[in-house]
């Protein structure tokens, strides 16, 4: 499975490294972050954190289908995880909720921005919002919205399972 990192790897992850991959590189408080934002310019942003070994193209076939109904997508590889940098902290809950919290503030995200985690990454995004104000997620008061993000999700299973 091509996410899991393999022995032996000898690509080191400097600036010229940096400059030939997709995406685009952030420096946060701990390191330098690997993402990319995508979609629509005004469109409702989504943030995405990943699992235990997922980087942020894990997302591409969600984020393509949010794109075209109008979400504006974040998507960014964890520390020690895909493209962004192997931190000397330890791995644990405070680290990636202080990762998303400077990425986006790093990228200006102002306004509330809807937070989607899977596995790990849900459980990161539940702490990010018990610390975060709550002017930076987007209530679920917001019906209509919500479903056509949902609706993007199911979307996106179903045309993968029909492969």
């Amino acid at each position: 499975m091509k996410y899991f990192v393999v022995p032996g790897e000898s690509r080191h992850l400097d600036q010229a490294t940096r400059a030939e991959l997709r995406g685009d590189f952030i420096e946060c408080g701990d390191g330098i972050t690997h993402y990319e934002m995508a979609g629509p310019e005004g469109g409702e942003v989504v943030v995405f954190a990943g699992s235990l070994t997922t980087p942020l193209f894990y997302w591409d076939q969600l984020v393509g289908e949010l794109h075209s109904r109008g979400f504006r997508t974040v998507t960014f590889s964890a520390y020690g995880r895909g493209y962004s940098d192997r931190v000397a902290a330890a791995y644990d809950e405070a680290l990636f909720v202080r990762q998303i919290a400077e990425l986006t503030q790093r990228l200006d995200l102002a306004e509330p921005f809807h937070l989607v985690g899977a596995s790990m990454g849900a459980l990161v995004a539940m702490a990010f919002h018990i610390v975060s104000p709550c002017g930076h997620m987007v209530p679920y008061e917001e019906p209509a919205r919500t479903s056509l993000l949902f609706t993007a999700f199911v979307d996106t299973a179903r045309k993968e399972s029909s492969r």
